[in-house]
């Protein structure tokens, strides 16, 4: 089988909380979003908490995510991790 796509994933989430997708969605970002944290904050316990702090974004969406996936993902860590400092 091949794999999904991040929008299918993404419409499999917000229409249906497929648990799968987001772990799918999460395995596949969460190195991006991670070093995006650390890079700005510069501090690997700050990174991985605002790095958590996005994916639970991402859980709470309900079709907000309008770009790519990965895009929306490296805005909100960039975000959360300039309101952190």
């Amino acid at each position: 089988p091949t794999a999904m796509d991040d929008a299918a994933l993404l419409d499999r989430w917000t229409r249906s909380r497929d648990t799968e997708a987001f772990n799918e969605i999460v395995e596949r970002f969460a190195g991006q979003v991670y070093a995006t944290c650390r890079r700005v904050l510069n501090n690997d316990a700050d990174a991985e908490e605002v790095a958590q702090e996005c994916f639970f974004a991402l859980a709470r969406t309900s079709g907000e995510v309008r770009s790519s996936l990965g895009g929306w993902l490296h805005h909100v860590a960039t975000n959360k991790s300039r309101d952190r400092i």
